[in-house]
């Protein structure tokens, strides 16, 4: 007995030491008689679970080497965990570091084009008439070099926008250095030139990029590779603002929720968020000598609480503006998409002669960085009417035109001047009005600078459906509590707007070929189940049905039922009635039960049910028939997997039955969230491959 044990410990001692994967190996000891787990190494056919008795000072000495062996195993599997995490931090200030690097080297080339191009050494000398010429012609060579740069990139495309690149990384998609470089270069000749978009757009794009590049051939999971391009979109906000804080809302808001669900947002990714975000701001503060992009003007707000109602006014207004800004770069992108006269390469040269022709007139609408809106919010008093209600309808036209023309840059800063512009035209309406009767108890109105940036923001929230980004940028820039209430109500009212207007507007059919938007084409703010609607909506719930089921009788006790979700490894169950004969296949596949017509279900049980009854102390002495939920949601086999989605999502179920049409009593299978995902995800691959 002695030797067999003692074998037995020296096998247990030689596998501590071997390399495989974990398992418990149960020691008593003969003084405490305390179980011990240990850890050792061996593969799982040679799992097992052994009782050592005590019976000699022999096995004492081998407990003693057993719990050495533990101590060890645990600790270096506490510094692996702390070196793996560092290692990720250390990934993340990386991409912090890049993306502020990149994104100062990004706006210094904006601005060296544009002292360049528009310099008084260049124009000064030119005649009214030649300036006439000349100045219309300095945003068409911004496009010249955007078509001539897009030449040369893969199939002659600077593939997928800010979306696009978030699909890729889920997608596992290759990353291409040469488009992120040659999409930045394009986009500081289109900003450098004038033309009408923002440089926050390709900022986040050098930040998700930068995050990619540290990817490049390491064996990351997907989940540290998202992690990676949330903080990587944070940095790209927080150089570009200089405002870490809104960029990291900005990732988790706007760039998280474009995720398919399931990804997770745990204490790794927040910190490595906050850590990128942070030396991104501090890189781009030292390289661009700047406190902040955006300078608002001094402002004061009287009394915010009495003048709540008005800002909730302000942001009806800016919903609207949102929802127009919208309807224009909708309406331009399917003009450019449509338009076969034009040669692909022509495009962006009619979208910047446009924006030429018209900064004639009006050269607000131009980019030159923030000074005019600076100058904007500063001098609000000199701006009438009819001016600031001109500059929001033109300023919305002409950047939906470059927008849709494929010049590159985004609409974040087109965003904020809007809002700005239709914030002083209200601030003025109401100074008007505040001498009827009707406004006379709004005494005081405050100045036009802090309507102007509270209606910046609150547009900004409705284009991006981000209020927290809004709310959290304009704080950070203005340091200032008290804007804080009007602003977060001006935002929410504008974010509720847009969402008002941003129904589907019609089913389209299945065999269409428009049920998705084009590829590489998301839009940002919007949720991942709401950017597969269309395609919800042309697939019907049948298409999406769990492949089994699982038969349960009403009569049936609740441990029989447990051992049945057990031994089939389900955790929900259909119900049929006590008059119902159940065969010995319980798992019935849905062939079966489409080809038989369906079975009539009394209800449905899950594990939740049979845990409630247990705690309940119902026991034995119960059936599934009294416990199961009878009073279920149920969807038709035409319905849309949109209605069922809907379904899941506000009644909180897990599972819903589809019922046959012919036959509403008949139950042909299952639908869940995750089987609706599925054949989504399906349908988008192979509409994909038909292109």
């Amino acid at each position: 007995m002695k030797s067999e044990m003692a074998r037995l410990a020296i096998v247990a001692m030689s596998l501590c030491f071997s390399n495989g994967f974990k398992h418990q190996f149960q020691c008593l000891s003969p003084n405490s008689k305390l179980r011990t787990n240990v850890c050792l190494g061996i593969r799982p056919r040679m799992a097992m679970s052994t009782r050592i008795e005590p019976s000699s000072p022999f096995l004492s000495k081998i407990n003693s080497v057993f719990k050495f062996n533990i101590e060890r195993a645990n600790q270096k599997s506490q510094l692996f965990r702390i070196t793996n995490e560092a290692r990720f931090l250390f990934l993340a200030a990386m991409v912090g570091l890049l993306t502020g690097t990149s994104v100062s080297l990004f706006k210094l080339g904006t601005d060296l084009v544009k002292n360049v191009l528009y310099s008084s050494t260049l124009l000064g000398g030119l005649s009214p008439a030649v300036s006439m010429i000349v100045v219309p012609l300095i945003p068409l060579l911004g496009a010249l070099i955007v078509v001539g740069v897009r030449k040369l990139m893969p199939n002659k495309s600077f593939g997928p926008g800010l979306g696009g690149l978030v699909a890729e990384v889920e997608n596992g998609a290759s990353f291409s250095f040469l488009r992120a470089i040659g999409k930045a270069i394009s986009a500081v000749f289109t900003l450098g030139t004038g033309n009408s978009l923002g440089p926050e757009g390709p900022a986040v794009e050098i930040g998700v990029a930068s995050s990619r590049l540290v990817c490049f051939n390491r064996e990351l999971a997907t989940e540290r590779r998202r992690m990676l391009l949330l903080a990587g979109s944070a940095a790209g906000v927080a150089a570009g603002f200089n405002a870490p804080i809104a960029g990291v809302f900005f990732s988790l808001e706007i760039i998280g929720d474009s995720f398919s669900r399931g990804s997770t947002f745990n204490k790794s990714s927040v910190a490595s968020t906050l850590l990128c975000a942070s030396i991104s701001a501090i890189v781009a503060r030292i390289g661009l000598k700047a406190e902040h992009a955006l300078r608002p003007a001094p402002y004061i707000i009287l009394n915010p609480l009495s003048e709540l109602p008005l800002f909730l006014g302000l942001g009806m207004i800016s919903g609207l503006v949102a929802v127009t800004f919208k309807f224009f770069m909708e309406k331009s992108k399917e003009f450019f998409k449509k338009s076969e006269g034009l040669p692909n390469w022509s495009k962006p040269m009619v979208g910047s002669l446009i924006t030429g022709v018209v900064g004639i007139q009006l050269p607000q609408i131009l980019f030159f960085g923030y000074e005019m809106m600076d100058n904007l919010l500063a001098n609000t008093s000199e701006y009438g009417l009819f001016k600031l209600a001109q500059l929001c309808i033109v300023k919305a036209m002409v950047t939906a035109i470059c927008f849709g023309s494929g010049l590159v840059g985004g609409t974040f800063a087109p965003s904020l001047f809007l809002g700005a512009t239709a914030g002083a035209f209200y601030q003025k309406v109401l100074i008007i009005l505040s001498s009827l009767p009707v406004l006379s108890f709004f005494t005081t109105i405050s100045a036009a600078p802090a309507y102007a940036m509270v209606g910046a923001a609150a547009v900004l929230a409705a284009v991006y459906r981000a209020p927290l980004t809004s709310t959290l940028l304009l704080f950070e820039l203005t340091k200032d509590y008290d804007i804080v209430l009007p602003l977060m109500a001006s935002a929410g009212v504008a974010s509720l707007m847009m969402e008002l207007f941003q129904k589907v507007k019609a089913q389209p059919e299945e065999s269409s070929d428009n049920v998705l938007p084009p590829i590489g084409y998301i839009e940002m703010g919007m949720s991942s189940s709401a950017k597969r609607k269309p395609i919800m909506n042309s697939l019907t719930a049948d298409k999406a049905l769990l492949p089994n089921v699982l038969v349960v009788h009403s009569k049936e006790k609740i441990d029989q039922t447990a051992d049945l979700l057990y031994r089939f490894k389900q955790d929900v169950g259909v119900v049929v009635d006590g008059d119902v004969e159940v065969g010995k296949e319980r798992l019935v596949s849905v062939e079966d039960l489409v080809e038989n017509g369906g079975i009539e279900i009394k209800g449905i049980v899950s594990l939740v049910d049979l845990l409630k009854a247990t705690e309940n102390g119902g026991g034995d002495a119960e059936t599934v028939g009294e416990i199961c939920s009878t009073e279920f949601l149920s969807i038709r086999d035409s319905e849309s997997l949109l209605t069922a989605a809907e379904k899941l999502e506000t009644s909180g179920f897990r599972y819903i039955p589809v019922l046959r049409t012919e036959d509403s009593e008949k139950c042909i299978g299952l639908v869940c969230q995750w089987s609706i995902r599925t054949a989504v995800r399906l349908r988008e691959a192979m509409i994909a491959f038909q292109k």
